[in-house]
């Protein structure tokens, strides 16, 4: 009976269109978005889109994303990224076949970024990614791998404290910090944030945190 229940309220959740409204970019972004789109190398394709997944521009960064899993599809960045903006292309869809076509899709797109990971564990993009994306989607226990993938990310930092640079580590702190909320632990979540406050560099990082810490008040 639980197990149908489960099934039940997966085939709901996935029966609804998600929405994804698309956030401007900052100055430095734009600046960003001009250079990249003037280049044809697969690593400036790469950045453009993920600029674009974040920002939640998903068909312009699907069009890069199909065309790089054709020229580098074997690059677990490659793979990472375009997964993540499946998993939003799925999240958008309306209901079909009370849903569970949407189950499937999703259970792709979280097969195609576990086997990113596989290949670069210790590949920190591909570990951020891994991160933002399970626990967004929060569906077939990616919450819980994206909680394991934190948790090697924190081990990392205690043995290498300065390993990563100071706007990176705070990148970190505010996606852990997501999955920390997710979990129920908001103590956690909240000294996450503030160890991430005094680290931050980026425009972006900052919209990231104040966006988080909206989140983490209201819920």
């Amino acid at each position: 009976m639980k197990k149908l229940w489960l099934l039940l309220l997966c085939v709901s959740l996935a029966a609804c269109a998600r929405d994804f409204p698309v956030s401007p970019l900052n100055v430095d972004e734009q600046k960003s978005e001009v250079e990249l789109r003037s280049m044809e190398d697969n690593d400036a394709q790469l950045a453009l889109a993920s600029m674009y997944v974040l920002h939640n521009r998903i068909d312009d960064a699907d069009g890069i994303l199909s065309s790089l899993a054709v020229k580098d599809g074997k690059n677990p960045r490659v793979l990472a990224w375009k997964a993540a903006n499946d998993c939003k292309k799925i999240g958008r869809r309306g209901p079909w076949l009370m849903g569970f076509d949407k189950l499937y899709m999703v259970r792709g797109c979280l097969a195609d970024l576990n086997a990113a990971l596989a290949a670069a564990p210790d590949d920190f993009v591909v570990q951020m990614v891994q991160m933002t994306t399970a626990s967004d989607v929060d569906m077939f226990g990616s919450l819980e791998r994206a909680a394991a993938t934190r948790d090697r990310v924190d081990a990392m930092l205690k043995k290498q404290p300065d390993a990563l640079p100071a706007d990176t580590q705070a990148q970190f702190q505010v996606v852990a910090a997501t999955i920390d909320r997710k979990q129920g632990q908001k103590d956690k979540a909240a000294a996450r944030l503030a160890l991430a406050a005094p680290l931050i560099k980026a425009e972006s990082t900052r919209d990231q945190f104040m966006r988080e810490q909206g989140l983490l008040a209201t819920r």
